[in-house]
């Protein structure tokens, strides 16, 4: 017997990156290794109708796919994702403000 399962935007985004970054300015970056996880990744922004920019590293023997977006842009449809990064932009932004040069 085929069970289905529901896999919803907010889930691929805490799943699929390797990496998942909020700068301390409402930006949040994404990254993977693998092609087939960058595809679902967009496709989970696609359908909350999130804009993102797409660039690719090659890093050693690696190329890493970085996928970025605002923050502000999950708030309504990934609460649980929101919290997270939201307080992890918090601290960066913090912490960018005590790096006094």
């Amino acid at each position: 017997m085929l069970k289905n399962i529901e896999l919803t935007p907010e889930w691929v985004l805490s799943k699929f990156p390797e990496v998942i970054y909020a700068d301390g300015n409402g930006n949040i970056s994404v990254d993977t290794y693998d092609e087939s996880d960058a595809n679902w990744i967009k496709l989970a922004l696609q359908t909350l109708c999130i804009n993102f920019k797409e660039n690719e590293y090659a890093e050693n023997d690696l190329t890493i796919i970085d996928i970025e977006f605002r923050l502000e842009d999950l708030q309504g449809n990934c609460p649980a994702l929101y919290k997270q990064l939201k307080e992890m932009n918090a601290k960066n932004k913090i912490y960018k403000g005590l790096n006094i040069n």
